[in-house]
C-alpha cells in the first residue's frame, strides 16, 4: 500500500508538532508521508513550504482548503484546544481521517458533535492522549499484566502542572482562561487519568474536587498582572473496579526546587512500582523515571 498522506495544520518551522510529532511520521515514512500543512498567516505557510518542500496553505480558510485537498488523506489538528473543534469538523466532513491532540475539544459538548460527526461519516479518527506510547508505561503494563507486584492495593499521584501558578509563560497564558478549555484538569490530569485507566482499569466511584486558589497570575517575559479563572488545585480520590483505592493531587505552577514535579506510585501485595520525573507533572510528556520493588521485579 500507498503511504498514507498526511496534511497538519498548525506546522510550523520551529514548533510543537516538529519536536512531538514529527520524528514519529518520519520513523514511519514507510506508512506515512508529510505532504501539506496550514497555517494562520501566509508568511508562515511560505516558510513552511520552503523549509518542509511540501503544499502549504495560509490565511483564514487554510484548515478547510487543506482537508479538501486531494493530496491528503489524513488530516493532524495540531492548534490550540479553542480551535479544534472547527478545525476537525472540516476534516470530518471531507472525509478524511483525523488525528486530534487532546483535548479534543472545549468541554463534553463538542467531543459529543465531533463523534457523531465521525461516525456519521465512517472515518476513522484517533485523539492524542500518547502517555500510554511512553516506553516506561509499556513496560510497567506488561509488568501489571504478569502480576508482578501481585494484587493492586492502591494508587496515588502528586503532580505540578506547570502553568497555573504564580508565573506563566507568555505562550501559555490562555489557559488561564477556563472558557478556553486548556486547564491543568483537562491537559496533565487529563492525560494522566488516561495512563492510569491504562494500566489498572477504570473507576467505580470517585469524589473529585477543584479549587482557583489563585485569582491572577504573572507573565513572565513582561511582569504583566493577569487574572486566572483555571483551577490551581484539583484532589481527585475514588475506587476502581479492581477494588484498588487511588489518590491524585495536581497543583498549579511548578515543583518545589529539590523535588520532583510528579510522584506516582502502585502499590501492589507483592511490590511497589513507582514512576518519578523532574520538572512537571505531565506523564505524557516527562519520560518518567521507572522503580520496581522489590529490586528482583527489574
Amino acid at each position: 500500500m500507498s503511504p498514507i498522506k498526511v496534511g497538519v495544520v498548525g506546522l510550523s518551522v520551529d514548533g510543537w508538532f516538529k519536536n512531538a510529532h514529527l520524528p514519529a511520521l518520519q520513523a514511519l515514512s514507510n506508512s506515512y508521508t508529510l505532504t501539506a500543512a496550514a497555517t494562520s498567516r501566509q508568511e508562515s505557510a511560505d516558510q513552511v513550504a520552503e523549509h518542509y518542500h511540501i503544499k502549504s496553505f495560509g490565511g483564514s480558510n487554510s484548515a478547510e482548503q487543506l482537508a479538501q485537498d486531494a493530496d491528503v488523506n489524513m488530516v493532524v489538528v495540531s492548534v490550540k484546544t479553542p480551535l479544534h473543534k472547527q478545525i476537525a469538523m472540516h476534516a470530518v466532513n471531507a472525509k478524511k481521517a483525523v488525528f486530534v491532540e487532546w483535548p479534543l475539544g472545549i468541554g463534553l459538548q463538542e467531543a459529543i458533535e465531533l463523534a457523531e460527526a465521525a461516525k456519521a461519516n465512517g472515518i476513522r479518527t484517533m485523539i492524542g492522549l500518547q502517555a500510554r506510547q511512553d516506553l516506561a508505561i509499556r513496560k510497567a503494563k506488561q509488568l501489571l499484566d504478569q502480576k508482578k507486584i501481585g494484587n493492586i492495593l492502591s494508587t496515588n499521584l502528586i503532580g505540578y502542572g506547570g502553568s497555573w501558578g504564580a508565573q506563566v509563560q507568555q505562550r501559555d497564558a490562555y489557559t488561564l482562561d477556563e472558557k478556553n478549555g486548556t486547564t491543568m484538569i483537562t491537559v496533565p490530569f487529563g492525560h494522566f487519568v488516561d495512563a492510569l485507566v491504562y494500566l489498572l482499569g477504570e473507576f467505580d466511584s470517585l469524589h473529585a474536587y477543584r479549587a482557583t486558589t489563585r485569582t491572577g497570575s504573572t507573565i513572565a517575559e513582561t511582569g504583566e498582572k493577569i487574572k486566572s479563572t483555571a483551577p490551581d488545585q484539583l484532589v481527585v480520590q475514588g475506587q476502581l473496579k479492581s477494588g484498588a483505592l487511588a489518590s491524585v493531587h495536581y497543583k498549579g505552577g511548578a515543583q518545589v526546587p529539590g523535588t520532583e514535579g510528579l510522584v506516582w506510585e502502585i502499590e501492589g501485595d507483592e511490590g511497589i512500582m513507582t514512576f518519578k520525573a523532574a520538572g512537571v507533572g505531565h506523564v505524557q510528556a516527562s519520560s518518567p523515571r521507572t522503580n520496581v520493588s522489590p529490586s528482583w521485579l527489574h
